[in-house]
């Protein structure tokens, strides 16, 4: 989806592509997101990587799994104890202390995280014994701490970390090549004053 959500829909939205997903059976959902960058806490400050990544739902994988190697930092890597307080798991707790400027990524973790939640406690019942059905998709965002202005540096990085975590999925020696698409060229033609993520 590269398009923006109309107004007052993201919700639904996310509703019907969750819907979706679980109805085809998918088993994991790859967000790439910008994340506004006045949230940053004074470990992000000395951090080498402006990319981050939070996962929830589905079977929570190794980092070796995620594939992000050492180009992106968990979301919620410096949180305070005050801040944990936030949510029920680091993660979630992440999501709301620091998830801003996303678009549909929060919704979408926060559905994900939330039906995870919902399967666990049923499989927690006695005597529980549902009809088999597809489980619900981990939902693995993958974002760019970003100012108003566009920075095609950490644009072309996140694009090559998400490379790097399919490559990590599908079991392949080497990511496949990024080939900058018509729009990071015109960007670059764009005026500095011109670049501009929220309009």
């Amino acid at each position: 989806l590269r398009s923006g959500i109309a107004e007052g829909r993201r919700h639904a939205f996310v509703q019907e592509l969750w819907t979706w997903a679980r109805s085809e059976g998918v088993a994991e959902i790859i967000v790439l997101s910008s994340c506004s960058s006045h949230v940053k806490a004074d470990a992000d400050m000395a951090a080498h990587t402006d990319l981050r990544y939070v996962f929830t739902g589905g079977s929570t994988p190794t980092e070796a799994e995620l594939g992000v190697g050492n180009a992106a930092l968990p979301l919620g890597h410096g949180m305070t104890e005050e801040d944990l307080q936030l949510g029920p798991t680091r993660e979630i707790a992440s999501i709301h202390r620091f998830l801003r400027g996303g678009g549909v990524a929060r919704p979408l973790l926060l559905q994900a995280a939330a039906a995870a939640d919902g399967e666990a406690g049923a499989e927690a019942k006695p005597g529980f014994d549902p009809p088999p059905r597809s489980k619900a998709p981990g939902v693995l965002a993958l974002l760019g701490l970003t100012g108003e202005a566009l920075d095609l540096q950490l644009t072309e990085h996140l694009a090559r970390c998400a490379l790097d975590v399919v490559a990590a999925r599908l079991k392949l020696e080497t990511p496949p090549a990024l080939k900058a698409p018509p729009s990071w060229l015109f960007e670059m033609e764009a005026p500095t004053l011109e670049r501009r993520l929220w309009t």
